[in-house]
């Protein structure tokens, strides 16, 4: 760096060009002894390094200006001498102008005078005389741009590549050349598509017709194979994808063995890879540095692996989070609260950290915070991250993008506008915009910037910290000339389910777009046929029936579709023509449904506020349930078939007689991962079941299994626990099954002393299981009543020991024990450990537990 000491700046013109207002491209003719190329001049409003300099101008089909000789030097001189490209400096040693960067770089570390180049690949064999290379700072001064003294007269300056060399910063311009002619026609191509010569769709200064994929139809992975995925993630040294069947597949440096069977996700590490397999758990494959691939057992939504660290993430549907791995920066330690979104950074074992958006919107981060890059942003409007080598990028619910972290290359200053996907290498970024265009920003690849400069129609992007960049692109499913992608960004109400695939391509019928309601699209479907009928979000004042026919009726994400009962006469929705599993309804809001249905046009009481369903395989997931009511099943009522219901929320749903929330009657089924909060029953009638109770069967028995389900808050108005199950035995034997199942602060207001407000099992020992993780506490007055099996490790509060219920374990109990010894009998009576067996066991406990009951 020449350090000059000079008074002030005088900037002017040189007469070459005259009248050229800031930002305009000029032409430099053939007929005034040009090249025929176009410059212009680029101020931004922040200072801008080289690479990222060299980046921005690439993506426009361009490069930083290269001067080859004095004529093109006096050229470039009088463009870039506009003041706008020119920042005022008055630092340490030396006054002047630093003005804008210019195409000629060195490698780092190479000797004074050697290794200088043009980006273009032109040999450097002339400059202005005031360029001496390297002549002063302590790090490498490896790129060029001019330098204006007091007199106005040009200098060529060598600027280093780190800031601390100079504290001024870097410039804020740059200049930007067009010299390709990709068709060969002799005309620089960026002056044909200025003059409406050449056709440049995508408006990135590079013609249609020069452009590879502009018009492809054709699932691909970047500039891997041709491949059709479903999805995909790229790590150090490997890309693993998921077909459209659900399968693995991966390509690059690293081969690792893949793991069989149908996957929804993948994340990709250094040299491995973790994804989450159809039933929701982990496996990892791969090199298990740092025990990376030593994933946690149970359910997993979201999983993120970091590139060139050894540490990885995720989080489970109940939006608990989970790090394993390396730890020596804390970059496991997570802090406390729930989540949505995770991404896994750092270089090596020695800058891990982790960032994540909280269930509340907010950022959080942990770990390595040598440059920030922990240091999260404030705010609670954001709803993705990505993490690189030492900074993140986030996107906030308006798709505006905030940075932090490293930024020497300007990879985590945050561009303006709006975009739809991020992702984070070491010194560059790329965004994603809805309309299939990328933007990159920081130091990428040239061949990075040329491929993604050629894309209009990517839906996801990457880039890795190797400088590796991958897309996942659009089809054109429809055959309308337009990328299914950017149709979807232009009309998103044309992916009702956000699928990423146009409803007009699938066996899809939209509501209220196409079918102004759910009935009138379900009466659309022909016989035989199966089809989905998705529902945009809003607020919807109908009932409908699904008539017997194949069809899923579908709601948007995040409970945004509600169907509102307010005077309806009749049950929201009917399953009553023997539908299959594949039809039933996901992701509704059932609010306020509080007719019912009759059973039978002859009966007097209601069932099912919310879904009346009988002879039926139609199947609930991710529904909510609010302020329903009936007779019998306030939410939901079911009379004969099979029933799958997973991952629900029934909540302050209100039962006249049984059932507050549900009541199956001659069903076999399950209900999962759902949970049963302030529901009641017994309000007019002897109420059971406050929030599910099961009846045995006329016909062929009944099983039912609740799985992972939670009960809270239920109240029983005359009597009746929270689960009730009813064998009635004297048609045919039943049996329900309660597994990883919390029951739990339910209340009952039995008359009889020590009524169960838990759960209460009407039939033989045989006929309930509590299976392993169960807990049953803290209900009011009594936790459990009837007899049951337990299989596992199971708990159960209460004085079992206390056989005759008078709260006091004394000869009595002694006696009834002893008359029931050995197997026990149908009603359970005297088996405390409810194995099944009177004996010892129970003996033992009853002695322990002598004395009043605690």
């Amino acid at each position: 760096m020449q350090m000059k000491s000079m008074a002030a700046v005088a900037l002017a013109t040189s007469g070459l060009i005259t009248n050229i207002a800031a930002g305009d491209a000029v032409e430099w003719r053939v007929a005034d002894g040009g090249n025929g190329h176009w410059y212009e001049g680029v101020a931004v409003a922040a200072d801008i390094s080289w690479d990222a300099a060299k980046v921005a101008c690439e993506s426009r089909g361009g490069h930083l200006a290269t001067l080859t000789s004095p004529a093109e030097d006096d050229f470039l001189w009088a463009l870039a001498s506009h003041p706008t490209y020119w920042v005022v400096v008055n630092g340490p040693g030396w006054t002047g102008a630093k003005g804008p960067w210019l195409g000629l770089h060195q490698a780092p570390g190479s000797p004074t005078a050697s290794g200088w180049s043009w980006v273009t690949g032109e040999p450097f064999t002339w400059a202005h005389s005031s360029f001496v290379p390297n002549d002063g700072c302590t790090s490498d001064e490896n790129a060029l741009n001019y330098i204006g003294p007091a007199s106005g007269s040009r200098q060529w300056n060598d600027f280093p590549g780190d800031v601390p060399c100079e504290i001024w910063g870097f410039p804020r311009a740059y200049i930007i050349e067009w010299s390709a002619d990709c068709n060969n026609d002799g005309i620089v191509d960026y002056g044909q598509i200025r003059a409406g010569q050449l056709a440049d769709s995508n408006a990135n200064d590079v013609p249609d017709v020069c452009e590879a994929g502009i018009a492809s139809c054709t699932p691909s992975v970047g500039i891997a194979p041709t491949i059709p995925l479903r999805d995909l993630d790229q790590g150090e040294g490997l890309v693993v994808g998921i077909q459209p069947d659900g399968t693995l597949v991966s390509w690059g440096s690293y081969t690792p063995t893949l793991p069989s069977g149908q996957f929804e996700s993948v994340a990709t590490g250094r040299n491995c890879a973790i994804a989450i397999r159809a039933d929701g758990t982990l496996v990892g494959f791969g090199a298990n540095e740092y025990g990376r691939l030593n994933v946690p057992s149970g359910l997993f939504s979201v999983v993120s692996a970091a590139d060139a660290s050894w540490h990885a993430a995720g989080i489970r549907p109940d939006g608990s989070l989970l790090c394993w791995g390396y730890n020596n920066n804390g970059q496991c330690n997570v802090p406390a609260g729930s989540y949505w979104a995770v991404a896994a950074g750092g270089h090596e074992v020695w800058s891990g950290f982790t960032v994540a958006v909280r269930s509340d919107g907010a950022l959080a981060g942990w770990g390595n915070n040598t440059w920030g890059q922990a240091s999260v942003p404030a705010g609670s409007n954001f709803r993705s991250v990505a993490a690189g080598y030492y900074h993140a990028l986030a996107l906030r619910n308006d798709n505006t993008i905030a940075g932090w972290g490293w930024n020497a290359n300007g990879q985590s200053t945050a561009p303006s506008g709006q975009f739809v996907q991020v992702a984070c290498g070491s010194n560059e970024s790329v965004a994603l915009r809805a309309d299939g265009t990328v933007l990159i920003f920081g130091s990428a690849p040239s061949e990075v910037v040329s491929f993604f400069g050629a894309r209009t129609d990517c839906t996801k992007v990457q880039i890795t910290c190797c400088g590796g960049a991958v897309a996942l692109v659009s089809t054109d499913c429809d055959s309308n000339g337009a990328f299914d992608a950017v149709e979807i960004a232009a009309q998103p109400a044309s992916d009702q389910n956000a699928n990423g695939v146009p409803d007009v391509c699938e066996s899809t019928l939209l509501v209220p777009s196409q079918y102004p309601t759910i009935q009138a699209a379900i009466d659309a479907v022909p016989a035989n046929s199966q089809r989905t009928v998705q529902v945009a979000a809003g607020t919807y004042n109908e009932s409908f029936s699904l008539n017997g026919k194949d069809v899923l009726v579908r709601g948007a994400a995040k409970n945004a579709t509600i169907l509102d009962g307010t005077g309806l006469i009749t049950s929201i929705a009917k399953f009553t023509g023997g539908e299959p599993a594949t039809a039933g309804v996901e992701s509704l809001v059932f609010r306020n449904g509080t007719a019912g249905s009759r059973f039978t046009p002859a009966t007097t009481f209601t069932v099912g506020g919310a879904i009346f369903a009988t002879n039926t395989a139609a199947h609930i997931a991710d529904c909510r349930f609010e302020n329903c009511r009936a007779d019998y099943g306030g939410a939901v009522y079911q009379l004969n078939g099979l029933f799958a219901w997973n991952n629900c929320v029934f909540v302050d749903n209100t039962a006249n007689d049984e059932g507050g929330a549900v009541l199956v009657y001659n069903c076999t089924g399950s209900v999962s991962g759902s949970s049963f909060a302030s529901n009641r029953c017994g309000v007019s009638g002897p109420g059971s079941g406050s929030a599910f109770k099961a009846v045995g069967s006329n016909g062929d028995g009944e099983s039912v299994v609740l799985d992972s389900c939670a009960f809270t808050g239920g109240y029983a108005t005359s009597s009746g626990a929270a689960v009730e199950f009813y064998e009635n035995i004297k048609y045919q034997p039943g049996v329900m099954r309660i597994v990883n199942t919390s029951i739990t602060g339910n209340i009952s207001g039995e008359i009889v002393l020590n009524g169960a407000a838990g759960l209460r099992i009407l039939g033989r020992m045989q006929s309930c299981v509590l299976a392993t993780g169960t807990n049953i506490c803290n209900n009011t007055p009594k936790n459990v009543d009837g007899p049951y099996f337990i299989e596992g490790a199971v708990t159960v509060c209460g004085c079992a020991a206390d056989i005759t219920d008078d709260g006091v374990v004394n000869g009595g109990d002694l006696g009834v024990m002893l008359s029931n010894w050995g197997l026990a009998s149908s009603s359970g009576v005297g088996d405390i450990s409810h194995d099944g067996v009177v004996d010892g066991v129970d003996l033992a406990e009853l002695l322990a537990r002598w004395g009043i009951c605690q």
